[in-house]
């Protein structure tokens, strides 16, 4: 069994409950989740709307539908629902961080740069967020602030043995000090 029959099975085993419980919260938010991993994200999306109505302070909830248009490419959607989420949850780096990648896909940078800054502030050591922020510098053409940001992920990816997030920040800096013309001895 595939991981698509797997979810679609989830789904016949929910669909039942959901029609003889029909305001269970809880129910829609797993029914939601299963079309989701199923791929079937019109019918994903009406479940955690359902969900959303019934219980409109649960974030994932939010959140979960904010990736499902971040998916589909429905960016302006997306970031609705993020910033829904974000009302009602202002402190969690992984919604935070879904909204920097939208902003920086519909290249609103500054946002972007907000929004990865917010995460640094509450996870200094998010690895992740100090790359994002370099590359919204860069797609800003300011070399000085991507390459500070970069280095400083590259930091963080050695202290912490991530080899990929390394080898990733290596190759931006590469990539960096190449475009602006800028030697690493001067930012030692």
């Amino acid at each position: 069994m595939d991981r698509k029959e797997k979810f679609n099975q989830i789904i016949d085993e929910l669909l039942p409950k959901i029609e003889s419980a029909p305001e269970n919260e809880t129910l829609r938010r797993e029914l939601g989740a299963a079309y989701m991993n199923a791929g079937r994200y019109q019918e994903s999306i009406i479940e955690f709307q359902e969900a959303g109505n019934l219980d409109s302070q649960n974030s994932d909830t939010f959140h979960q539908l904010g990736i499902i248009f971040d998916r589909l490419g429905q960016y302006q959607d997306a970031i609705n629902y993020y910033m829904q989420t974000i009302k009602i949850s202002p402190e969690n780096p992984d919604v935070l961080m879904d909204l920097g990648l939208v902003y920086d896909q519909v290249q609103d940078y500054e946002n972007a740069i907000n929004i990865f800054k917010k995460i640094i502030e509450l996870v200094p050591e998010d690895i992740e967020a100090h790359f994002h922020l370099g590359l919204a510098y860069d797609s800003l053409e300011d070399g000085e602030n991507a390459i500070t940001c970069t280095m400083q992920a590259e930091k963080l990816a050695d202290a912490n043995k991530h080899v990929q997030w390394k080898a990733s920040s290596n190759k931006s800096l590469r990539i960096l000090f190449k475009r602006y013309q800028m030697d690493p001895k001067d930012f030692e």
